[in-house]
């Protein structure tokens, strides 16, 4: 089977995402940029004017709906060409305007919250009364009031909307450098020179023999460590941005910050961190059981991603992938899977690698658009649980945009990643029942724990290096590549404990990771398979009910705040329970693992 491709034109057309059905051609792309920057002057044309009556404001935020639906679609089509080939100058240059109408937007609306901010709750309640059809944006209005601590005046929202492209250049340059301009070596496999790639790094790493997974990893991160120093500025140059924006909002943290802006209690984040501290002898446990399974002497971190379970042949085409993911969410009820089933027809989807592609994974879209899913496909197990994941997004995306109004029809990265992840756990439920041959339920077993192991512990280790370095940058310290190197390389020897040999090249790790550029991001992969977790043990040992309190969840958009969007459907991320029960689950397939080998 075929994964990796020269050229986008020998992909059939079934293997690619539909941008068409967004713009036929790219004068219509033209004709939508050009009414979206002209519908940002009837936007300046509201200023000052937003509290003379509740007519005006429900114009105006009507208005402003439409154009961030019609930006939405602009955005979504050049971004997503745009990640096609980051290599072609034609959509990097969109991509640079698209960033362009982005600040352009901002600055427009930039007068709104300072404006509305003068009036209080009750001056909202009066217009409610006097426009019935305003009160759809009753929680619009009252997120902005409590903002209000942490709002600038006019001048100033429209000098930080003015200066949002430089606050945002440093993740630009990462993403340039590491996807466009860095260059990697290749490495002879059965006698065939393949270059390594952002891509198939990790299916290298877990497929090919020991020699071969040590030469891909130390040539891989050496590519990194040939820019050490220019990757230590971007991520300084993304802390520095953050840290000054949360300052001058009044913030004590760039943390705080970021977590206000989801109304995440700071206290969500420091129980993750501790409590998964405080199980990090589970994980040492799994290192052990990995290092006595591989036969290994001395293990490294290369090792970490090399299956358990050596003589199963798992190779799955697109398509068997995809029949797997559809019968795993049966659960979830027939409207789920026949959404799920239309999304695969109607080309959601980009499945395979080609020179230029962004790596990874994604979904996009939103209201107005059909969801878009971004893989990089080499038929392993793991991308199978990527199909998985990524659809889990877009039905999230899907279900709140068929539900909500617009306002309302997006959803706060704190829940973003349950959906996905709960996927994901489905699948591991469904192929255990599925796949009654023992090495074949070991090797499903294995790949539970790697989840959990990247999810859950990988991702808190993230969120303690994140805050670890943005503390250091906002009590003055500077962010040096031998100062990341020091520290990531600490932090990664405290996490996988004394069975995994001291590594001088993993202290290079943190160079590659984009979500270090995402402002306090990473924490919510863990926060989310422990809901995720929580969601999928729920309905598989429960009923309807169940099943439809996790529905409501898909459908409820930003309606309520994620916290208690949560909550409502049964999962309280108030107390650090769903952490522990995740753990739990981590310590009993562990357990159950162990008399399998």
């Amino acid at each position: 089977m075929k994964f990796t491709f020269n050229d986008r034109t020998e992909i059939a057309k079934d293997y690619k995402w539909n941008l068409e059905s967004l713009y036929e051609n790219e004068e219509f792309l033209e004709k939508d940029i050009n009414e979206f920057e002209s519908g940002l002057s009837e936007l300046r044309e509201f200023k000052g004017k937003l509290m003379e009556s509740a007519e005006t404001l429900y114009s105006y935020l009507t208005r402003k709906d439409e154009l961030e639906i019609l930006l939405t679609k602009i955005s979504t089509y050049i971004s997503n060409r745009f990640n096609e080939n980051n290599r072609d100058s034609k959509y990097q240059a969109l991509e640079g305007r698209l960033e362009g109408l982005y600040s352009k937007y901002s600055q427009a609306v930039s007068f709104e919250n300072p404006e509305l901010l003068k009036y209080t709750k009750a001056d909202f309640e009066k217009f409610f009364n006097e426009e019935k059809e305003l009160k759809i944006y009753e929680k619009y209005l009252d997120d902005i009031l409590k903002f209000k601590p942490h709002t600038l005046s006019e001048k100033e929202e429209n000098m930080m909307s003015t200066l949002s492209p430089v606050f945002n250049s440093s993740e630009k340059s990462f993403s340039m450098l590491t996807v466009a301009d860095m260059g990697f070596p290749s490495v002879n496999i059965n006698g065939k020179d393949v270059e390594i790639t952002q891509g198939n790094f990790v299916p290298l790493l877990e497929n090919e023999t020991r020699d071969i997974k040590e030469e891909v990893y130390k040539k891989f991160y050496g590519e990194f460590e040939k820019h050490i120093n220019t990757l230590a500025s971007t991520l300084e140059g993304t802390v520095k941005s953050n840290v000054t924006v949360a300052r001058l909002r009044n913030f004590d943290t760039a943390r705080e910050a970021a977590l206000f802006n989801n109304a995440i209690p700071i206290s969500v984040y420091d129980k993750l961190t501790e409590t998964v501290i405080n199980n990090l002898p589970a994980l040492h446990e799994y290192m052990s059981i990995r290092k006595k399974a591989l036969g290994l002497d001395k293990m490294y971190m290369y090792d970490i991603y090399s299956n358990l379970v050596n003589d199963v042949d798992l190779s799955f085409t697109f398509e068997e992938g995809r029949d797997l993911v559809l019968e795993a969410l049966k659960p979830l009820g027939e409207e789920y899977i026949a959404n799920l089933k239309k999304g695969f027809e109607d080309r959601w989807c980009d499945v395979y690698e080609t020179p230029g592609k962004r790596g990874g994974a994604y979904s996009s879209g939103g209201y107005g658009t059909m969801p878009f899913v971004l893989l990089n496909f080499h038929g392993t197990l793991d991308n199978v649980f990527t199909i998985a994941h990524e659809m889990g997004h877009s039905m999230h995306t899907f279900n709140s945009c068929k539900n909500q109004p617009y306002v309302y029809s997006g959803y706060s990265i704190f829940v973003a990643e349950v959906a996905s992840t709960m996927n994901e756990s489905m699948l591991t439920y469904y192929l255990l029942k599925k796949w009654t041959d023992k090495n074949l339920r070991k090797y499903v077993i294995n790949h539970f724990l790697d989840t959990i192991k990247g999810t859950l512990f990988r991702q808190t280790q993230f969120a303690i290096f994140e805050d670890m370095i943005y503390k250091e940058f906002e009590n003055n310290g500077s962010l040096t590549a031998d100062f990341l190197n020091e520290e990531y390389g600490k932090l990664n020897e405290k996490f996988y404990g004394p069975e995994m040999e001291k590594d001088e090249i993993i202290k290079y790790e943190w160079s590659r990771i984009p979500h270090f550029y995402y402002n306090f991001y990473v924490y919510q992969y863990a926060t989310g398979i422990s809901a995720a977790l929580s969601f999928a043990k729920r309905i598989m040992e429960g009923g309807e009910k169940e099943r439809d309190l996790y529905l409501q969840f898909l459908k409820s958009g930003s309606s309520m705040d994620p916290i208690d969007v949560l909550k409502r459907a049964g999962v309280d991320m108030n107390s650090p329970q769903p952490i522990e029960d995740a753990i739990q689950m981590f310590k009993e397939f562990l357990e159950e693992f162990k008399t399998l080998i």
